[in-house]
Order: structure tokens, then sequence, then C-alpha cells
């Protein structure tokens, strides 16, 4: 299972790119936080802004890539989230939701771009080039 950091569900949802088509084409289980779900939820205009698309067709678009992602209730992802600060607190607390994810999931990855990640060495992280080469980084 692979858990996504909020840049990648955001790229996906912005732009048709490779991220989108590994997230619609791989076998592998992608996993979201609800709780940086509901973020992207409250930030929808700003998202319409930028991307130009209507209402319709952004909701269209979540949806469908609803249809690849499991969104992991809050209620998961609590018994792990005062490791997580622990682990990435000092570093982005904003990341807190997608490390206890990764947690709750043993075994788990997080695919990202963010290079902080790389300061916890506890999951496994994963690039988009990880993703298209097949190979893994810890």
């Amino acid at each position: 299972m692979i858990v996504l950091d909020a840049n990648i569900f955001i790229s996906a949802l912005i732009k048709d790119s490779s991220t989108r088509r590994i997230i619609v084409s791989s076998d592998e289980s992608f996993l979201f936080p609800e709780a940086i779900f509901k973020d992207i939820e409250e930030h929808k205009s700003e998202f319409l802004k930028k991307t130009g698309l209507s209402d319709g067709e952004f909701e269209t678009l979540i949806q469908t890539l609803l249809k690849y992602v499991i969104v992991v209730p809050d209620e998961k992802t609590l018994p792990q989230k005062e490791l997580a600060f622990e682990l990435m607190g000092e570093i982005d607390p904003d990341d807190v939701p997608i490390l206890a994810t990764a947690l709750a999931y043993e075994g788990s990855a997080i695919w990202t771009s963010d290079k902080h990640f790389q300061k916890q060495s506890t999951v496994k992280i994963l690039s988009t080039a990880d993703l298209l080469g097949g190979q893994e980084k810890k």
C-alpha cells in the first residue's frame, strides 16, 4: 500500500500528468488520509482558479481519482498520530496525517516529492521516479 502525500494527490487533480496516470493505471493500493482530503475540499475554490476547471469538472475529476484511492478515516490513523507527531511534528506538522496513515498500515510507503520526509527513517519514501522506474528508496 502506498500513502499519497497531499502534493501528489493535488498534482493529479491539477493536471493530466504521469502522477495521475500512475494512480489510475497502477496495481498498487493508494491511501489518502481523510484529514487532508477535508483540507482539499476547503481549498477547492483556489484549485478551481489554478486549473480553470468548472466546479462540475473538478468534482468529476475527484470522483474519478477516488475510484483508485482509499480515503482513510481519521479514526484509523488516530492511534498513530502521537508517534507521527514525534517523527514529523518538528519538521512539518502538516505531514503528520500522512505519516500516521502510513504507520496505521504496516509495511506501507509514502509517495511524495517533499524531501523533508527523508528526515525520518520509520516509513519507506517513494518518489514519482521510483514508481515510474519500479525502484524504491528508504
